[in-house]
């Protein structure tokens, strides 16, 4: 008898990890483990340096921090700032830089009401976030490449200032989007 189960998830990622495991042993495992949760703390630290012309916090972090969590930085510009870009146009701004930042928006459409709503109860639903995993090929040189490539961002937004936003009106015009238009 052989059993399917219909919609699972394919094995192949287990796959991988008993294969390093089984290549690099324990100490390999955990030193490839221990490298990428080290860059994953060197660039939240970053981001925790990084401070607005006010001195208040230019991003909100919004991983569990430094333990008991994946090599994945998420985080947030710091919405008490009033900013006139969001995370989305970090991901945008990045690109020149040839980064991919994932940006996100924490808000759904309800299909039942037609509603824009927040996934969490203490975010707006225009709240946005951007997150970077940290992989096992990511070297500290390239995690300071890409907090440099961050800081040169930010700065060319802070100076772009309300001008910023009205880079997107025009073309929020034409295809009518109430939200971002890139």
């Amino acid at each position: 008898d052989s059993y399917t189960l219909n919609f699972s998830r394919p094995a192949s990622g287990i796959f991988v990890q008993y294969y390093k495991f089984h290549r690099l042993g324990r100490r390999g495992y955990q030193a490839l483990c221990n490298n990428r949760m080290a860059n994953a703390k060197y660039l939240r630290d970053a981001l925790k340096a990084m401070k607005h012309s006010d001195g208040r916090p230019k991003f909100k972090i919004l991983d569990a921090g430094d333990t008991f969590c994946l090599p994945v930085v998420t985080a947030c510009f710091n919405p008490e700032l009033g900013l006139p870009y969001d995370d989305i146009d970090l991901q945008h701004q990045i690109l020149q830089y040839h980064w991919y930042v994932s940006g996100y928006r924490m808000c759904f459409h309800d299909p039942a009401t037609e509603e824009t709503r927040p996934l969490f109860h203490d975010a707006p639903a225009s709240q946005t976030m951007f997150r970077v995993v940290v992989k096992a090929n990511v070297t500290r040189p390239m995690i300071e490449n890409l907090i440099s490539s961050l800081r040169s961002c930010v700065e060319e937004m802070d100076s772009l200032g309300s001008g910023f936003q009205s880079m997107h009106e025009p073309k929020k015009a034409k295809t009518n989007i109430k939200g971002h238009a890139c």
